[in-house]
């Protein structure tokens, strides 16, 4: 994923980026890794992109840490207070739900912003581990909780990922307590767990 998240451009500014003239050539598929106890080996040439993860993962440190009560860094918060709300927003910046995250954490992922041209087509910086292209789903926003940001992080990219099955995937997993999401005419659905406050 590293390697294609930086063939679409998404390690410069977007002033760099945006008068790109050709989309990037075929992303070589990196596949000279394991996982085995814990413990990830990887080929000294294997790329990885822990952006959105390791935003969560900081959030996560900085509550456990008791350096704060609640820390909101880009879309991902981590809680330990029980009166916690969130606004999650649609197309157009305006409030679509306001979501009881209590003591826990959410994130959220969007292809709506942080965008650009490559090749005269739109890019995004969530690339699909399938394509290596820029997602291409009718889910533009989605929103995941779940007891900690780096997972939260994890499982709002997996419910953008999967479009259409997303919300359906998100209800069957038992580590993620509810997932919202913002389709591209701006409707908004919900897994039954989802607490929307009042």
């Amino acid at each position: 994923m590293g390697r294609a998240v930086l063939a679409w451009g998404y390690d410069r500014t977007f002033a760099a980026v945006a008068g790109r003239v050709a989309a990037p050539g075929p992303v070589p598929r990196e596949l000279a890794w394991e996982i085995a106890g814990g413990v990830l080996r990887r080929s000294p040439s294997t790329v990885l992109d822990l952006g959105g993860v390791a935003k969560g993962w900081t959030a996560d440190r900085a509550v456990e840490a008791g350096w704060a009560v609640v820390v909101s860094a880009g879309g991902d918060v981590r809680s330990a207070d029980s009166r916690t709300e969130v606004a999650v927003l649609g197309i157009a910046g305006e409030v679509v739900a306001r979501l009881h995250l209590g003591i826990g954490a959410l994130a959220t992922s969007s292809t709506l912003r942080r965008r650009w041209k490559a090749g005269g087509q739109e890019a995004h910086h969530l690339i699909d581990p399938r394509t290596l292209a820029p997602a291409a789903s009718p889910v533009v926003s989605a929103t995941a909780l779940a007891a900690t940001a780096a997972d939260a992080e994890a499982g709002a990219k997996a419910i953008l990922l999967q479009g259409e099955g997303g919300l359906a995937w998100a209800d069957r997993q038992p580590w993620l307590h509810g997932a919202l999401i913002v389709w591209h005419d701006g409707s908004v659905f919900a897994t039954t767990r989802t607490e929307v406050a009042a």
